[in-house]
């Protein structure tokens, strides 16, 4: 499912808005928008909507298999490029064995962690580092006042 919080009639709402500001619009390249541009091509072949067709002329009941499809769609992970490819990953040690104000260890004294050492992944788009560089702030301002 490429959208699991949207319903399949928001979705259909949702499409039908943008084909109707942009008519004119090849549907494929309007809705590389909200998707992959290597899976666009894909839907509207499942949906048996030529890739050339421009927004204007997707009727309702072909939107309606758009949003249909993009709300049910499974894909099966086949293979990864491996570890060294990897955008996140999980595991690290547990937050609950760190103090969250000053990530400090709760088992061993003056022990501290920061980034992505700990079990903790954010969202793709920055978080991950935003939450290295503020974790690692903290811990380090934590550190040096060490008593």
């Amino acid at each position: 499912n490429f959208f699991p919080k949207t319903s399949i009639n928001d979705l259909a709402n949702q499409i039908q808005t943008l084909f109707k500001n942009l008519p004119k619009q090849k549907a494929v390249d309007i809705l590389t928008g909200l998707i992959s541009n290597k899976i666009a091509p894909i839907l509207l072949e499942i949906c048996k909507i030529d890739i050339n067709t421009k927004a204007d002329d997707i009727n309702t009941k072909q939107i309606k298999s758009l949003a249909h499809q993009l709300n049910s769609w499974r894909l099966k992970v086949v293979d990864t490029q491996g570890f060294s490819h990897a955008e996140a990953s999980g595991g690290g040690v547990r937050t609950y064995e760190v103090d969250n104000k000053t990530f400090e260890s709760k088992i061993v004294k003056n022990l501290f962690f920061a980034g992505e050492v700990l079990d903790i992944v954010g969202n793709r788009g920055g978080y991950n580092l935003h939450f290295a560089w503020a974790s690692g702030y903290l811990a380090g301002k934590n550190l040096i006042t060490y008593k």
